[in-house]
């Protein structure tokens, strides 16, 4: 799985927090589902948003706790229902 770049004008938003919190699609780093078209919020941990959004840890390493399809959301906005309909019936 590839690493996502940050971009040059990436801001902190954990305001130095170490807590979980939610990341939510107003906050702009949880595109919409490109199926769906809607927003799904994740539960982050502060570390692990602070080393993948600031320090631009790969999203493998920055997000241990987090599984597959909550990683694949962050870098695509595509939900587990939505890529299961995308995806259905094309072989691995």
């Amino acid at each position: 799985m590839a690493s996502l770049r940050r971009p040059d004008n990436m801001i902190d938003l954990s305001h130095g927090s170490s807590n979980t919190y939610l990341v939510e699609a107003r906050h702009g780093l949880i595109l919409p589902c490109i199926h769906c078209r809607k927003f799904r919020p994740i539960l982050l941990d502060g570390n692990e948003y602070w080393n993948f959004f600031m320090r631009g840890v790969p999203i493998e390493r920055a997000f241990p706790s987090l599984t597959l399809e909550q990683r694949e959301i962050l870098i695509s906005g595509t939900h587990p229902e939505c890529w299961a309909e995308l995806f259905a019936g094309v072989e691995e």
